[in-house]
């Protein structure tokens, strides 16, 4: 059992109002991550929506500046966003915050999923090849699922492969994976998928669908 982060955003009011709280709280430390390396940040203050800071140490400023990936912690939570990074003439940077999310970090294990419910795998793309393929996914977790299906062609270790994902009354799940394991389940072919993308906020979806799987699950094996 591992464990996976989820990016939730935040609303534009919650964004206000831990910009507020940065600007006022003294020596808040914001990461900065760009491809010439890694910087930590000063919060010194808040001018308008944007951000007051100074780097902890000297760099060359013109490293860090334009759109940059941010990370940091406050009130116990971690946040990230995408931020543009500007020198003013007093020497501190304005950072103007994009879309900030709250990072969680929660369980992930594989559950099998009720036979009631609607378990649907429609793959669309195998390689670069188009296809229709349509099969029963057996068991999910966070990180890939194990499926059976009547395909009359055999998927083979390292295929890659696009597919929609219909579970229970879930959103659509929209993924890429790779087949990391092929087999037989009852006359029927088997193959289990490694997501390697999952689109939007799939993985959310997946967590819910997840939790609830394994407490229906659970429920029943006590019955």
């Amino acid at each position: 059992m591992g464990s996976e982060d989820f990016k939730n955003p935040i609303s534009n009011t919650e964004k206000l109002q831990l910009l507020k709280s940065l600007g006022e709280e003294a020596n808040q430390i914001i990461q900065v991550t760009s491809p010439l390396g890694k910087i930590q940040f000063q919060i010194v203050g808040r001018e308008n929506e944007n951000l007051l800071s100074i780097p902890r140490n000297s760099i060359n400023s013109d490293m860090f500046q334009g759109e940059q990936k941010l990370q940091w912690v406050f009130d116990k939570s971690r946040f990230e966003a995408t931020g543009n990074i500007q020198l003013n003439n007093k020497g501190q940077f304005n950072i103007t915050l994009d879309k900030v999310f709250r990072i969680q970090r929660r369980l992930n294990f594989r559950t099998q999923l009720p036979i009631k419910w609607k378990r649907e795998i429609n793959i669309e793309q195998i390689n670069d090849n188009i296809v229709t393929v349509e099969g029963t996914i057996l068991d999910l977790s966070l990180t890939g699922c194990y499926f059976i299906t009547n395909y009359s062609k055999a998927l083979s270790i390292d295929d890659e492969v696009y597919a929609n994902l219909y579970i229970d009354d879930f959103k659509e799940v929209r993924i890429k994976a790779i087949v990391v394991r092929t087999g037989m389940v009852s006359g029927a072919k088997s193959f289990a998928l490694k997501f390697i993308d999952i689109e939007n906020f799939g993985k959310e979806t997946l967590n819910n669908i997840t939790i609830k799987a394994a407490r229906i699950m659970r429920d029943y094996t006590r019955d």
